[in-house]
């Protein structure tokens, strides 16, 4: 860990099971995605979403539209607009349906384009602390003027009361939030229908015309690979466009990169428009946080054809894992197991509860080596077992100069008097 990062924001899904509760510290992506387009205009690096000074935020639709996002493009056209979404009252079997209109000139400038209706499900999102990757695509390429402004706007289509609540990533790049951290100098984020009361507060978005080609590869999901040689991995979807049938998959990092993919090479049997299963990669070396690129190649079985698609996915920052149990008889008391996949040692982990809500104890020494777990009792008081809890766990190396902070949401487990673990 080269910085402290800070999550805040997270609903991590407790999964309760016998009276256990297993938390992962990290994000798996949901990726809406249709086919592949360039990337124009862009704020979708990590600053403002989470790194050392940074938290990400994520507002409701329902209550602070209009939103939206001015832009400026250098390319004449847009086909496809991407945001991170998440549903902010999922379990209630409602998902969600949202539009993306493009304004000219101003947010209430005349609208020059609408994407097709993207749906969403019951809980979209919710896996991850940025929200799930939403795309859009549109009917026909929207026409644009480099170097003019343009605003993108998000439109809740189902009923705009309660429970239908959906909300929109955003960072807020200005001190005293961000320490002055560089905003996107195209737009500002739109909110309540006006500009940001901060220039540097923008929307998580992608934009750009529709990429002309063969293939296409669709990302579904990125996360931390839970073993003691730590790393990620990445599966995706690929569909053969080739019009031959393909035999082959190749995943190649760019010359002279320092990170590793395994395998590079995957055998696949496609027919023409067929679209594989879901194919797994594993990353290493590659730094949280950061975007990163390699190719996908579908070679045909011919051996006469191939076609590439460039993928740059966002590396998930993976601190731990945490399992929480309860302790025989003593209800009240809780077993904390604590796994550290990161590559340092840690030696001091904090836990910080909210307010009203007592945890003891909230700080213990302890060496746990990459991959190595700990388990620690805990007595929780000032909140009653089912009720949902959230916490800050810290994971921190000796000299304390490196750490991993993130927000915790979970359902308290209710442990029975007589539970035997």
């Amino acid at each position: 860990m080269k910085q402290c990062i800070q999550r805040n924001l997270m609903k991590a899904m407790g999964r309760i099971l016998r009276g256990v509760i297993l938390i992962v510290l990290w994000a798996s992506p949901v990726i809406v995605m249709a086919h592949p387009y360039i990337i124009d205009q862009s704020n979708d690096e990590t600053n403002g979403f989470g790194n050392s000074t940074c938290s990400p935020a994520i507002h409701s639709l329902l209550f602070f539209s209009p939103m939206g996002q001015g832009f400026t493009p250098t390319l004449t056209s847009l086909s496809v607009v991407e945001l991170r979404t998440r549903d902010f009252a999922p379990k209630n079997s409602l998902g969600v349906n949202l539009v993306v209109k493009i304004h000219q000139g101003s947010f209430a400038g005349p609208i020059i384009g609408t994407s097709f209706t993207v749906t969403l499900p019951d809980g979209f999102g919710i896996s991850d602390i940025l929200g799930g990757v939403t795309h859009f695509d549109f009917p026909s390429p929207v026409p644009l003027t480099p170097g003019a402004l343009y605003f993108l706007e998000v439109v809740l289509l189902s009923p705009a009361t309660p429970p239908y609540n959906w909300g929109l990533l955003h960072n807020d790049n200005a001190p005293p939030f961000c320490g002055g951290l560089t905003a996107y100098a195209g737009g500002s984020m739109v909110f309540k229908g006006v500009t940001a009361y901060l220039p540097e507060m923008d929307l998580w978005f992608r934009e750009g015309p529709a990429q002309e080609g063969k293939c296409l590869v669709t990302p579904n999901d990125i996360g931390c690979k839970l073993d003691s040689a730590g790393g990620y991995s990445y599966t995706f979807t690929v569909t053969n466009n080739t019009g031959k049938p393909v035999s082959n998959v190749l995943v190649t990092p760019p010359i002279g990169s320092t990170f590793t993919i395994t395998p590079q090479m995957i055998p696949v049997s496609l027919s023409p428009g067929q679209t594989s299963l879901p194919l797994t990669v594993s990353l290493s070396n590659v730094l949280q946080g950061q975007k990163f690129c390699f190719t996908v190649t579908l070679i045909a079985k011919d051996g006469t054809s191939c076609c590439t698609v460039e993928v740059c996915p966002v590396i998930p920052s993976c601190c731990g894992q945490a399992r929480l149990s309860c302790v025989q008889v003593f209800p009240g008391k809780y077993n904390l197991t604590i796994t550290n996949l990161t590559s340092n040692t840690i030696e001091h982990v904090y836990l910080y509860p909210p307010a009203g809500v007592t945890v003891t104890p909230s700080y213990f020494p302890v060496t746990i080596g990459p991959g190595g777990s700990t388990t620690q009792t805990v007595t929780i008081s000032g909140i009653e077992p089912g009720k949902e809890l959230c916490f800050r766990v810290s994971l921190h190396t000796k000299d304390m100069k490196e750490c991993c902070t993130i927000d915790i949401c979970v359902k308290l487990p209710e442990c029975p008097w007589y539970w035997y673990p």
